[in-house]
């Protein structure tokens, strides 16, 4: 099980105008349950799989709530070369002797129909916080097993092709195809520090051909501050290496109990680059980097939250503030950023008090427009958010049943919806 625990929010919203920032009423409940803050998504941006021509709007759209196991959550979702989508994520059946998580692995329609289901029956804890489809159409996972970084691949049926447990505690958030590299993908997430206390950012490449799967090169910064973990990483537009985003714990100078947002990049051999890691301090708060894009100058967009509100900001080449943009209330969370379908404009996703929130939003911080999903007494939570083939895009996270109690089972939840967020 990851360190951090799941946050659960309970709070009233009201959304203005689209041409406004939008504003959410005060939180009524906040629950801090168990171990960790935050973990996960993660954008497939690097082998163009999916090639979307959106001159004409998705027709499908569905929400869809899975009872297949129990407490489960879905972490990310990918869609595959034929247009079906690929879920992966975890469960937990909560009974006496066996109350740890265990990884699922759900393939569905482009209506949502289940077209098979996989999950682990071992007795060791799993989550699965990422998936990537594979130039084959198969289907390349990461996250963490035993407390380890963990990495799997399965066949487009649903097959374990191989498996591979990192040596050394710790996770996996991010696993994406490295550009113009058969066979070679990044990763990241955090792993412990080397002779002390506290954990590391931990990012590398794999070398995954058939069912092998070898870690071919890894990063672990020498860092100042006790705890680093890392959420995205992605190529530069330069392709002279990657740029990673996540948060580090009691950085330099940060008081006790405070999260800096934190960048970094690294050259091709994996090193890193000179003046580019950068701490944040956004707000006089804890701040958390949740996703980042590479633009088309070479400046990034990051998305991410504080413990005020919920926020996109650009970096420059070498991660420098240029500007930042502020939406929502304390309490709100993102956790997925990912670029539109049109030129310069983002979508964002997350949590609004007890609902499951998209917006878009374009590169001057204008919000476009603005969903929410799920309805009392229900609370949803929203993980992950993809573009779809059909110029719509699909999110997963979960449902759970009573919103104000934490006890309450969770399902599987994913909705599909068109290029302005409608289901």
């Amino acid at each position: 099980m990851s360190e951090y625990g799941n946050i659960i929010h309970s709070f009233n919203t009201q959304i203005h105008s689209f041409k406004e920032i939008f504003i959410m009423k005060k939180i009524t409940t906040i629950i801090i349950a168990l171990s960790i803050l935050l973990n996960w998504s993660c954008r497939l941006e690097e082998i163009p799989v999916i090639e979307t021509n959106c001159t004409e709007d998705t027709e499908t759209t569905f929400e869809k709530r899975y009872n297949h196991l129990i407490n489960s959550l879905a972490w990310d979702i990918a869609e595959t070369q034929d247009g079906d989508f690929i879920v992966c994520g975890s469960y937990n059946n909560n009974t006496p002797g066996d109350d740890k998580n265990h990884i699922f692995l759900m393939k569905l329609n482009n209506e949502g129909d289940t077209l098979f289901l996989k999950f682990d029956k071992d007795d060791i804890n799993g989550v699965c916080r990422s998936v990537t489809v594979t130039q084959e159409n198969d289907f390349l996972i990461c996250g963490e097993k035993g407390g380890k970084p963990y990495f799997a691949r399965y066949d487009k049926t649903g097959n374990l092709l191989g498996e591979q447990t990192a040596s050394d505690d710790g996770e996996c958030n991010c696993v994406a195809p490295q550009l113009g590299s058969s066979g070679r993908y990044l990763f990241t997430g955090r792993r412990p520090k080397a002779n002390a206390n506290g954990q590391s950012a931990y990012s590398g490449i794999l070398n995954v051909q058939g069912g092998n799967i070898g870690i071919f090169d890894e990063y672990k910064p020498a860092l100042k501050s006790n705890k680093e973990n890392t959420f995205q990483i992605v190529r530069t537009i330069a392709n002279d290496g990657y740029a990673v985003i996540g948060n580090s714990f009691n950085g330099d100078s940060a008081p006790a109990g405070t999260r800096y947002m934190y960048f970094y990049k690294l050259n091709n051999n994996l090193n890193l680059i000179e003046g580019t890691e950068q701490f944040y301090n956004l707000n006089n708060s804890s701040s958390i980097g949740r996703g980042i894009i590479a633009n088309a100058d070479g400046t990034y967009t990051v998305g991410g939250f504080t413990d005020s509100n919920i926020f996109m900001l650009h970096l420059n080449e070498n991660g420098e503030f240029i500007i930042k943009y502020d939406y929502g209330e304390a309490g709100d969370q993102i956790y997925s950023i990912i670029e539109a379908h049109e030129i310069d404009q983002y979508v964002i996703c997350g949590i609004s008090g007890t609902q499951l929130f998209l917006t878009k939003v374009a590169h001057n911080g204008e919000v476009l427009w603005e969903r929410t999903y799920g309805q009392v007494p229900t609370f949803e939570a929203g993980y992950a958010v993809k573009p779809t083939k059909d110029c719509g895009y699909i999110l997963t996270g979960y449902s759970r049943l009573e919103q104000f109690d934490p006890r309450s089972e969770s399902q599987t939840y994913i909705i599909k919806v068109d290029s302005e967020g409608r289901r």
